[in-house]
């Protein structure tokens, strides 16, 4: 194999996964076997594939040597069958690495992958744990077998972007992205060596005051030449190549040698937040690793937090929850980030404790169709993190808008643009200066428990005379190709307008009430509220009382939901006349 295929897949072959499995390894007589097939077969018809296991060592330091080998067994065993049904060639090449010469045929390779699959369901838990096939189509049978099977690994080293079959084909194109990724792996080499990586701070501030409560640490790239690179521009072939974990303790250092120097001028630094990956916390002892750095620094725990993805908390709840409550343990705050991202978040935190869960705002980029639905589902993840008494932080929050949005849910802190981007720490280091910019409390859940409407009317707490005197008059009604048609009002409503009984023609008279020059106005509350079903629209009308009388009424619009193509609507008023 090449160099640069090495380079591309992290990995270098010849290891054995244990001793009594080297009869199985002979990588040289597969090429040779190979070389003298290659002349009898037509182009097209067959492939080389190159197999192994995602985050094998993770399966074997989980599970044990004996059932690592038990597994590679049964795949010498699969691939061996394969290879006398098909009159091809298989191979085993240390660690968990397969190679064979099959049929270039998709259902063979799939039934393959099925029974790899299926054997690791005996045990549990290893959903992290799948075969990746990286396949070379032998188009030309002159090709040297050993550059085939560097085409046959550099497409493996892609078959993890395919989520659903883990299988890739080789491309030409991978040549020259390979080349690019080699070129900047060793740039990035280099950059760490001469330190040009640093980390930016984002503020994460209150919403009440908009003082900073804490900060988090965003790696970026600053080149000798000035340009800085955000992460987008190399976090993605890190992980790609299993490298992000030296970025992640270099970052890491970054941060605690910063917090020791601002300490050490006298001032009070607020606690800054670090990013752990998956990676991070299968290739290394992540506790371990940031304690020592705790200690070499005499940082206190509280100010470090360590944010942890979503993503990470489905690999493999026994490792996650183990270094969780290692961190918490010790006195670090955990938070989760890009909480409601995943499908399993709701699980997780019954399983797993975090002391904090971050927000993305992507969750609350809603499709209009779905605005209700989403609202709904956002407020629900709001109300359930409160009877687990943990923070939210909104991150990604980028106008006035979204800030109001998350205010009215009760979110307390925020994280994003709308107040500040990620700053250059001497930017940073001129706000901390400020005493009046800092929160010292942190990152609180509120004690005061929150009233929740829906319990206060679910209950027997009130009657509905005194629920109608609380709601004050209250119309709903139902929007149908721009007419308006009112379906029900409350007693107050009556007895604001001046009616004694309820045989009016309510959807007549309610529309009557609203001066003819002011009904645009009533329709554009209506279409805003239709835009933002949870704040609503106000504003003010005049309505006519019986006798001709007009009073002036603040009016609060809210939409409800669509149902056979007609949008319903709630409309609260307040007879404002004696206060104007």
């Amino acid at each position: 194999m090449t160099d640069i295929a090495k380079i591309r897949t992290g990995k270098v072959k010849g290891t054995m996964n244990s001793n009594n499995l080297s009869d199985y390894y002979y990588n040289h007589s597969f090429m040779e076997r190979l070389r003298k097939r290659l002349p009898e077969i037509l182009p097209n018809t067959y492939c080389i594939v190159a197999i192994d296991i995602e985050h094998f060592r993770l399966f074997n330091k989980l599970y044990g040597r004996s059932s690592g080998d038990e597994v590679i067994r049964y795949i010498y065993t699969c691939l061996k069958q394969s290879a006398l049904e098909y009159d091809g060639i298989d191979a085993y090449l240390g660690g968990d690495n397969f190679v064979a010469f099959l049929p270039d045929d998709d259902e063979v390779l799939n039934n393959i992958r099925q029974k790899i699959i299926k054997k690791f369901s005996k045990w549990n838990n290893t959903s992290a744990f799948f075969p990746l096939f990286g396949v070379y189509t032998i188009e030309d049978t002159s090709v040297l077998p050993e550059l085939m099977y560097d085409h046959a690994m550099l497409a493996l080293s892609h078959a993890e972007e395919d989520y659903k079959w883990h299988i890739c084909r080789y491309t030409m194109e991978m040549e020259s992205c390979l080349e690019e990724e080699v070129y900047l792996l060793a740039a990035i080499e280099e950059g760490l060596q001469k330190e040009e990586f640093t980390f930016f701070a984002q503020p994460q501030c209150n919403i009440a005051t908009g003082q900073i409560v804490g900060a988090e640490a965003l790696v970026r790239w600053q080149k000798p030449d000035g340009e800085v690179l955000l992460p987008g521009g190399f976090i993605p072939v890190l992980e790609k190549n299993k490298m992000i974990d030296r970025l992640d303790r270099y970052v890491w250092e970054k941060v605690c040698q910063w917090l020791r120097g601002w300490i050490d001028q006298g001032y009070s630094p607020v606690p800054i937040s670090i990013n752990v990956s998956r990676i991070d916390i299968f290739e290394m002892d992540v506790p371990k690793y940031i304690f020592s750095l705790l200690e070499k620094y005499q940082i206190p725990e509280y100010l470090i937090k360590i944010e942890i993805t979503e993503s990470a908390y489905t690999e493999n709840n026994n490792r996650i929850s183990h270094a969780v409550n290692t961190l918490r343990n010790r006195g670090l705050v955990v938070m989760m980030d890009d909480f409601g991202c995943g499908y399993s978040s709701l699980n997780m935190l019954k399983n797993i404790p975090v002391d904090v869960l971050k927000l993305d705002m992507r969750f609350l980029q809603f499709k209009e169709e779905e605005r209700q639905k989403s609202a709904n589902i956002l407020e629900a993840i709001v109300n359930m993190a409160g009877l687990l008494h943990l923070p939210i932080v909104v991150e990604g929050v980028e106008n006035e808008s979204q800030e109001k949005f998350v205010q009215k849910l009760g979110c307390r802190y925020i994280q994003g643009f709308y107040y500040y981007k990620p700053l250059p720490i001497k930017k940073f280091e001129e706000l901390l200066r400020d005493k009046r910019q800092i929160d010292t409390q942190g990152l609180v859940y509120k004690q005061v428990e929150p009233m929740h409407i829906r319990e206060f009317i679910d209950t027997n707490f009130v009657s509905d005379s005194m629920l109608n005197n609380v709601l004050g008059p209250v119309v709903f009604f139902e929007v149908f190709g721009g007419d308006i048609k009112v379906t029900r009002v409350n007693e107050q409503y009556f007895r604001m307008i001046g009616e004694q009984h309820f045989e009016e023609d309510i959807q007549r008279e309610f529309l009557k009430r609203i001066p003819e020059e002011e009904r645009c106005v009533f329709h554009r509350m209506i279409e805003k509220a239709f835009e933002n079903p949870v704040l609503g629209a106000d504003g003010m009308i005049h309505l006519l009382r019986e006798g001709e009388q007009k009073m002036s009424v603040y009016t609060k619009v809210f939409y409800l939901r669509e149902r056979e193509g007609y949008r319903q609507y709630y409309c609260s008023l307040m007879d404002i006349s004696r206060v104007i």
